[in-house]
């Protein structure tokens, strides 16, 4: 058989076979932890054989196995490279029934296996290595429930097994360069200032400590540019190159002041791609050189195949570039004495692993690395109590006791934490023990490793923390989604972040346009907490606020403390605040409220924290938002809507009026043309407002505006007045009448005649007055309209219809004149 092309496929990915290659497992003598697991396999399976199979690129090894004679096969005797591409366990009833195994030599040759089950081997990120398999000679049906579920969780104990084995190589890796170090610190040492000499000698050691590197260059940095200063291995060529600080791999090194492991550079942006073709690089570890704290050059190891390097590799080079900083700071042979005795007890305790053992007697050998986690002074030996007094009252009960060790009832792997008692301050340990027997079986010491954890498990509470909060996030984004009301908005904003957060008060203050004082709706408290609404002056409680108004959230931990809420503590502490935090929200670059957190005892708000807060004013801010457009635009369909019937029902009107009795339907249609004209006008100048008004003077200006030759000798004057929508048509079409009569009949039929428009307020007996007057002067002479038309009616009529009031519209001789008076609430009337 040989594998299909999509097997093949799998089987020669470079991220499996890079990640297969960091355990360094192939061809490793057998262990016991490994032997057991396959033992178990076989009996929960009642099978035959059980394996543990690792899939090479020529190969499949076995690590572990029974009942099956060889170490590995060829690929093409292997049925493992078929659960590469399984997301789960691979069961084959009948090896000689399926196409994928029939022609396989173990099925259709001896020893003429059957049955197949193999759970992958997965690392963390993904990568199956092989499978933990069981077979059998006979087919069978398959795996029951329980022998599936056994099955998978022997696999997992697998990888477990093989990462610590893992764990520890790197550990003893790192412990184990000491020779190296030692060996460039004394270069360093000799070199006595001699850059040339140090630079040297650290791409050297780097060379030595990390063996499977192909090139080591220091660039230090001129100006804009950095220099290929010294050169090992393949870079040696390419000595004195100079490679621009922006744009590259190391300039983004020193510029960032952090090291970097670069799996792949092809895959990276910051790269030329033309340079790191021609210096045969493909993955690399760079790591930042500094003087006096300042990064003046970059440490980087090179390989031309992907996945090169590990985490290990860029610690070690780290511990070397330190050696180089401390050369570069050297002021003298003491100083560089003093300088290289620090570096290499931080080299020798780098690894971070202490060693120990506790014997029957109850007495504890420990190295130097473990007393220092504990915080205790090395000595050779103490007394086992003498460290599990350090452990804290609440974790007591996961540490063993001299008794329990030596009965075998002691945990293996423990976590815990213990205080300090040189600092003071707690940190987090874990320990990975075994108990050691004689030839005869009796315990004869109880031995680990011990290794700080605080920092990973910090990291572990943020990450478990910052998920919860984003439940959160979730869980406000669908209850806002779903919110009418703007007031509703920050009162379920407040009470899911208070809650989330612990706090004893939570809630959102609206600022003044001052920026001096803060309104307070009901805010979310927790139990027996009392609420802070109400109008709060900044300057009763400090004058530490100001940042507020600039944009910038307010964070204190405890009032009493804090240099800037100190002086008002009391103040701050009459409302039960001990520690708050302050987030304001923006509109249109200014700060117009804040969201606040209020807690009764002092604590430190954590990065999470504020970012989740940060988060919460954002949803407020733009559901606020949400709800007032969709309220403005509710009342702007209100509006026009509203302005629509009006619009509608005038012209109905003028339509009806204008044609009832017309004989000369085209003449008609002109009138009611003209009049519709200036009904859109008038509509027009309401559309173009915020409200349904418009100003008394546009209204006027678009009314006697249609006929533009006749209205340039219109002379119009009056206060500045607005008026409402229904007044503000029936005026447009009143003084659209009388603009056409005068054209036609009035002083704006002959050149020299004029018309003067003129409104005033004033006070009348029932509140505030606007008279409106039109008076023709210049035209022919003017006698009475022997019968009133329509618009006549319309001049008389329409405008008193809506306003109420006074029209007196005369006919002397020299010009017609009409005067129009009624309220001003009349006028300025909306319905």
């Amino acid at each position: 058989m040989t594998v299909p092309e999509d097997f093949l496929a799998n089987v020669l990915d470079p991220a499996r076979l890079g990640a297969l290659e960091a355990y360094d497992i192939l061809g490793s003598a057998p262990e016991k932890g490994f032997d057991d697991v396959v033992l178990l396999a076989r009996n929960i399976c009642e099978t035959p054989v059980a394996l543990i199979s690792l899939v090479a690129a020529d190969r499949q090894w076995f690590k572990a196995r029974v009942g099956f004679p060889e170490c590995g096969t060829d690929l093409n005797a292997s049925v493992c490279a078929h659960v590469l591409a399984e997301p789960d366990l691979l069961v084959i009833p009948d090896l000689s029934r399926d196409p994928r195994t029939r022609s396989n030599p173990l099925v259709a040759g001896e020893p003429g296996i059957r049955f197949y089950a193999g759970a992958p081997l997965r690392t963390p990120d993904g990568e199956v290595l092989g499978s933990l398999c069981v077979i059998d000679l006979a087919p069978r049906d398959g795996l029951t429930v329980n022998q599936a579920e056994s099955l998978r969780a022997l696999a997992g104990q697998v990888m477990a097994q093989m990462e610590l084995r893992r764990m520890l190589a790197d550990q003893r890796r790192l412990l184990g360069q000491g020779e190296e170090l030692i060996r460039t610190q004394a270069a360093m040492l000799v070199a006595r200032g001699d850059l040339a000499v140090m630079l040297d000698a650290l791409v050297t050691g780097a060379m030595e400590a990390v063996p499977h590197a192909e090139g080591a260059v220091i660039e230090m940095r001129e100006g804009e540019e950095l220099v290929y200063r010294a050169t090992k291995g393949t870079l040696v060529p390419h000595a004195g190159l100079r490679v621009p600080l922006r744009g590259s791999l190391a300039g983004a090194c020193l510029l960032s002041g952090e090291p970097l492991l670069v799996p792949d550079v092809w895959e990276d942006p910051r790269v030329k791609r033309d340079l790191v073709a021609s210096l045969g690089l493909r993955s690399c570890i760079l790591v930042p050189i500094t003087r006096a704290g300042r990064a003046v050059g970059v440490l980087k190891l090179q390989s031309s195949r992907r996945d090169a390097f590990a985490t290990m590799d860029l610690k070690l080079a780290q511990v070397l570039a330190g050696t180089v900083s401390a050369g570069l700071a050297e002021v003298g042979e003491a100083a560089a004495r003093r300088e290289v005795e620090t570096l290499l007890r931080r080299a020798q305790e780098a690894g971070g692993v202490g060693v120990f053992s506790v014997g029957r007697d109850g007495v504890l050998h420990a190295t130097p690395e473990f007393c220092r986690l504990y915080g205790l002074p090395p000595r050779d030996s103490y007394p086992s109590t003498d460290f599990e007094r350090l452990v804290v009252p609440e974790d007591a009960h996961l540490v063993s006791t001299a008794t329990s060790r030596m009965n075998g009832q002691a945990p293996r792997d423990v976590e815990y934490r213990i205080r300090r008692p040189d600092t003071g301050e707690v940190r987090w340990i874990a320990r990975k023990g075994e108990l050691e027997r004689d030839e005869a079986g009796h315990p004869i010491r109880f031995v680990g490793v011990a290794r700080d954890i605080t920092g990973q498990r910090a990291e572990q509470v943020a990450l478990a923390e910052s998920e919860r909060y984003k439940t959160v996030l979730l869980e406000l984004d669908d209850r806002l989604r779903d919110l009418a009301d703007v007031a509703e908005v920050p009162r379920v904003a407040a009470e899911l972040a208070g809650t989330a957060l612990g706090a004893s008060r939570a809630g959102f203050g609206q600022l003044d346009a001052a920026g001096e004082h803060v309104s307070i709706e009901p805010d979310w408290t927790a139990p027996g907490q009392a609420s802070v609404a109400g109008h709060h002056r900044f300057a009763d409680y400090g004058d530490f606020h100001h940042n507020l108004r600039q944009g910038e959230p307010l964070v204190v931990d405890d009032v009493v403390i804090d240099p800037r809420t100190a002086p008002h503590a009391p103040a701050l502490q009459a409302l039960d605040v001990a520690a708050f935090v302050d987030v304001p929200l923006r509109e249109r670059g200014s700060t117009v409220a804040l969201f606040f957190v209020h807690d009764r005892v002092p604590r430190t708000w954590t990065a999470q924290e504020l970012a989740f807060m940060r988060a919460v004013a954002d949803r407020v801010e733009v559901g606020v938002s949400r709800l007032r457009a969709e309220e403005r635009q509710r009342l702007l369909n209100h509006e026009l809507s509203h302005r629509m019937k009006n619009l509608f029902s005038m012209v109905q009107a003028v339509a009806t009026q204008t044609l009832r009795g017309a004989s000369d339907i085209e003449a008609a249609g002109e009138v009611l043309a003209r009049r519709l004209i200036a009904l859109g006008k008038a509509h027009d100048i309401l559309l173009g407002g915020t409200a349904e008004r418009a100003p008394l003077a546009a209204v006027v200006r678009e009314g006697i505006g249609v006929l533009e030759a006749a209205s340039r000798r219109v002379e119009v004057s009056g206060p500045e007045v607005e008026v409402g929508g229904k007044a503000a048509l029936s005026l447009a079409l009143m003084l659209h009448e009388m603009t056409t009569n005068a054209v036609k009949y009035g002083a704006l039929a002959v050149p020299e005649g004029r018309v003067e428009l003129s409104w005033s307020v004033s006070e009348g007996d029932d509140g505030l007055a606007l008279r409106l007057s039109w008076r023709e002067r210049g035209g022919p002479p003017v006698e009475p309209p022997a019968r009133k038309g329509f618009g006549t009616r319309l001049i008389e009529r329409g405008l008193t219809g809506q306003v109420g009031g006074t029209l007196a519209l005369d006919y002397p001789p020299e010009g017609v004149t009409c005067v129009v008076e009624a309220p001003l609430r009349n006028f300025q009337d909306e319905g």
